[in-house]
């Protein structure tokens, strides 16, 4: 156990302490008085970061292929080309979608 001092008061508070007994201002978690600069990491795991990165190269590869066949196909002749394309289109963004908000609920 160690003393800090207190940020609203400066009493000495221990690091154990919730709040001030003197004042009530709230003490760190961390043993540090409420108000200190903190800096916070938030780490997203490798296997969220590929799964974002394969919905991102799905997104591109359907759009470009998607376009591509769009450009490439007669306007009386319907042969089926672009649908392909817009399900990986279609599945990238849902993939990009779902993983986003893993990551935002894993790290909330």
């Amino acid at each position: 156990m160690a003393l800090v001092e207190c940020r609203e008061c400066g009493e000495r508070v221990s690091d154990l302490a919730a709040a001030c007994p003197h004042c009530g201002a709230p003490v760190a978690a961390d043993g540090r008085a409420a108000g200190t600069a903190l800096t916070t990491t938030q780490a997203t795991s490798k296997q969220l970061k590929v799964h974002t990165l394969i919905s991102v190269l799905a997104i591109i590869v359907g759009l470009v292929w998607f376009l591509v066949a769009i450009n490439g196909e007669d306007a009386t002749k319907t042969d089926g080309r672009s649908v392909v394309p817009a399900i990986l289109l279609f599945f990238g963004l849902l993939g990009y979608v779902v993983t986003r908000v893993r990551v935002w609920w894993h790290h909330g």
